[in-house]
């Protein structure tokens, strides 16, 4: 018996100034199945979820919802119909309880809002999902995790038919990504149907029913998830064969010189959470930095760069003490901060592709003048250099897809000059032969003598790429693995402290 179809999208078409993004676009969701969606950045994912969710309105194509063909749909429209959109940043009120957070627009009691009412029903939804959350918490003092399963229980409030998560995990650790699943089990037995997005074929693996790959904005091919492997999976997703990814990486890695010459050295770092910090990268060498999540790695790389200010301890940058009070002082020091959050911290969405790529180094600018024709030159420059695809330099960067956006980050701080380089998740959120990418950029800068601190989550990936890699826990340096101690299971023991 065919399984029934609540949410189907027929020959749909998008384009934005310069770009088309989808052609041809099929595809549909089961009642009560998970559904995963991957693709290369710039495949048209996010356009996909956009329309999905009604922000954007597709240029061509149908869209029908329980067999309802839909003559529009905005966002409104979408989530009266029951059309739940998770993004991969979180959308709370921090300073708002889990309850209030969960009946926002939707308080119990009408004039007088009945408190205790929304805690009991928080209370039921969070126990039928087996999720230990108290309504009372206010949600800055959640974790991600279960931030995610507030913003899911929210949904189901909203008695959401269809629920979209945008790359859910990518900021959890392994127990929460467990207990997001079970969430989502739980969903599904509910008959809930889910669009799940990720990069991380080893999670399509585990929660999938089916698999839909795409490819610069067309369809593939649809999988239901026991007829195929992830070796098929990337080959849909790049079009090319593409063996032993992470290996692929090290044995380029290998190639590089590295010289006994300390480039940057931190001693008894402390604040931000950090406690008596001490590293130190040579000249052409990757450090790792290893830990869970909340292990302070990204505050680390705060107190390096002079994001926050340290309590303690001291910086030196080839042999000499600098003061790196301000990230001005880090850039001027050669510094480079390549952050997690690409469009919450790494770019002006607004501004154009130029404008982004030149800012930065306005710091090393002596002059208070600018030069539109010289910024526009450099903009070209790189633009070519990284294969950024864009209509014009003078393309609003949201007008981007994401992969376009990080190369656009990654352009600004190569256009510094920069001898120092911090990575914070630098592959978070990205496909696999987008990986492939950052990872040669990475290797090629390496090679002209530069070093790398970079943060990653992936156990694979620190192994693959790095030459040491210190391990992180409860704010404080616990171990340095030499590459011959390197083992998923040795990062593992001193991230959680099981020696």
């Amino acid at each position: 018996m065919q399984e029934k179809v609540c949410l189907q999208v027929e020959n749909i078409s998008k384009s934005f100034p310069g770009v088309k993004v989808f052609s041809g676009f099929d595809f549909d969701l089961r009642e009560g199945e998970i559904h995963c969606i991957c693709g290369e950045n710039g495949a048209g994912k996010t356009t996909l979820i956009k329309i999905l969710s009604g922000a954007y309105a597709p240029d061509e194509g149908v869209i029908y919802f329980e067999g309802k063909k839909l003559d529009r749909l905005n966002p409104h429209l979408a989530i009266a119909l029951g059309i739940q959109t998770i993004y991969q940043e979180h959308t709370l009120f921090p300073l708002l309880s889990v309850a209030e957070n969960l009946f926002v627009g939707r308080e119990e009691g009408g004039l007088f809002v009945d408190k205790q009412k929304m805690r009991e029903k928080a209370r039921e939804i969070f126990k039928d999902l087996n999720a230990d959350i108290d309504p009372d918490t206010i949600v800055q003092y959640l974790g991600s995790g279960k931030k995610k399963i507030v913003e899911i229980a929210r949904g189901l409030i909203q008695e959401s038919k269809v629920m979209i998560l945008d790359e859910p995990t990518a900021s959890l650790g392994e127990e929460e990504i467990d207990n997001l699943f079970k969430v989502l089990r739980k969903l599904k037995q509910k008959g809930v149907s889910i669009i799940y997005i990720s990069h991380r074929l080893e999670e399509v693996f585990k929660i999938a029913d089916r698999v839909t790959v795409i490819r610069d904005g067309a369809k593939i091919n649809t999988y239901e998830i026991e007829d195929v492997t992830e070796e098929k999976i990337i080959k849909d997703m790049i079009g090319r064969d593409i063996s032993t990814f992470y290996k692929g990486g090290d044995e380029l890695l290998r190639e590089h010189s590295i010289e006994e010459e300390l480039v940057f050295e931190a001693r008894n770092l402390s604040g931000n959470g950090v406690k008596n910090a001490s590293l130190y990268v040579r000249k052409g060498e990757l450090l790792g930095i290893a830990g869970m999540v909340g292990s302070g790695r990204t505050e680390l790389a705060e107190l390096l760069f002079g994001v926050k200010p340290a309590d303690s301890g001291e910086i030196r940058i080839n042999g000499k003490k600098a003061s790196i009070a301000s990230p001005k002082e880090a850039i001027l020091n050669g510094m480079c901060f390549i952050t997690e959050d690409r469009q919450g911290s790494g770019l002006f969405l607004e501004l154009p592709v130029v404008d982004n790529l030149v800012m930065a180094n306005y710091t090393n600018t002596k002059s208070e003048l600018v030069s539109p024709r010289e910024d526009a030159q450099k903009a070209k420059e790189y633009v070519e250099k990284l294969n950024i695809v864009t209509p014009t330099i003078y393309q609003k960067v949201v007008f981007l897809s994401g992969g376009n956006q990080q190369k656009v980050i990654l352009g600004k701080w190569f256009l510094t000059d920069g001898q120092i380089f911090i990575f914070d998740e630098p592959t978070v959120g990205i496909d696999v032969g987008a990986k492939e990418e950052i990872y040669k950029l990475m290797i090629s800068l390496l090679r002209e003598g530069k070093s790398i601190i970079m943060i990653s989550s992936d156990m694979m990936e620190l192994i693959a790429m790095s030459d040491r890699i210190n391990v992180m826990r409860d704010g404080e340096i616990v171990a340095e693995l030499k590459r011959d101690d390197f083992s998923e299971e040795n990062i593992l023991k001193y991230s959680i402290g099981v020696y």
